[in-house]
């Protein structure tokens, strides 16, 4: 039921995140509270812990990311809907936030080498990152 939740939270993230380009904070939320209860589920305090810890530095660093390369208000490099999901997602995922984290930023560096190539995207672009971390949610499931 747990992982229901988490999928369908990641599915509103996703629709919102392509239409409107915001991951909403309620579906971060459930995406936290499910996602937190699946992993203690599956991997007990032990499992809950590491997501955490991965969560933590994640966060971080992507906060880091975006005071160094701040563009301009409103113009992160990674969107705090993103950075709140990826902390949920860490959760989730326990000990394999890191490989979720590498599937999700792969998928993206691919995507993003195709649309530079094919020109349908410029250095400039901003891409919706929901779709990506909905890949992390499903390596997490087959994983745990």
């Amino acid at each position: 039921c747990a992982l229901a939740a988490c999928g369908i939270a990641m599915a509103v993230a996703v629709a919102c995140d392509l239409r409107a380009r915001i991951i909403p904070v309620e579906a971060c939320a459930v995406l936290a509270v499910a996602g937190g209860a699946f992993q203690a589920c599956v991997a007990g305090a032990e499992g809950l812990a590491a997501g955490a810890l991965h969560g933590g530095v994640i966060v971080a660093g992507c906060c880091l990311a975006n005071r160094m390369a701040r563009r301009g208000e409103g113009h992160d490099p990674v969107g705090w809907g993103d950075i709140r999901c990826m902390g949920a997602l860490s959760l989730a995922s326990g000990s394999f936030a890191p490989l979720g984290f590498a599937v999700c930023y792969g998928a993206a560096a691919a995507t993003a080498l195709v649309g530079l190539a094919s020109r349908r995207l410029s250095v400039r672009d901003g891409m919706p990152m929901a779709p990506f971390l909905a890949l992390w949610l499903a390596c997490a499931a087959l994983c745990c």
